[in-house]
């Protein structure tokens, strides 16, 4: 070699990949809130940020009204950024709408009972409060006003509706 060549080397870095653990979807009920952990790089970028805790964090918590895709970008010691972001789907699910057969509130009179039953039917499942039944209507005669709640499920989220039954002596 000629005493006047310069010699160069150029370090070629491996970009960051990012994984996103425990899984790339997660599904909340409405309100609710889902924490990833993403590895693979020394800092990060979060997009969109308006529902996330951290935009910054390794392990952020988002707390989307509605499904949302977040993105991040990783970034290693060396500077380099994979132009591949990883992804995540929180997906929002909400709670049944309930609605009773006849309303909120009902009057009866002492010794007779009322049928209380709830829209929609046909949920996976129902809890009334008091008494623990699990179908979509109960028989009540109480001897003095009650408030009777029935809460229902579907697809993990609950909704739960109060009723009044006005006991006349």
């Amino acid at each position: 070699t000629n005493p006047a060549d310069a010699i160069a080397t150029v370090n070629v870095n491996p970009l960051p990949v990012d994984t996103i653990a425990p899984s790339s979807s997660f599904s909340i009920c409405s309100g609710g809130s889902a924490t990833f952990t993403v590895s693979g790089a020394s800092s990060y970028t979060w997009t969109p940020v308006s529902t996330l805790t951290n935009p910054n964090s390794a392990n952020p918590t988002a707390n989307p009204t509605t499904t949302t895709i977040y993105s991040v970008t990783g970034t290693d010691v060396n500077g380099c950024s994979n132009p591949n972001s990883a992804t995540v789907t929180v997906s929002v699910t909400l709670p049944p709408t309930l609605s009773l057969v006849g309303g909120n509130t009902y009057t009866i009179c002492n010794g007779n009972s009322q049928i209380l039953s709830v829209n929609p039917s046909s949920l996976p499942s129902y809890t009334w409060s008091p008494g623990g039944a699990s179908t979509n209507s109960i028989s009540v005669n109480p001897t003095a006003t009650t408030v009777y709640t029935v809460s229902g499920t579907a697809s993990g989220c609950a909704a739960s509706t109060p009723i009044t039954a006005t006991v006349h002596v």
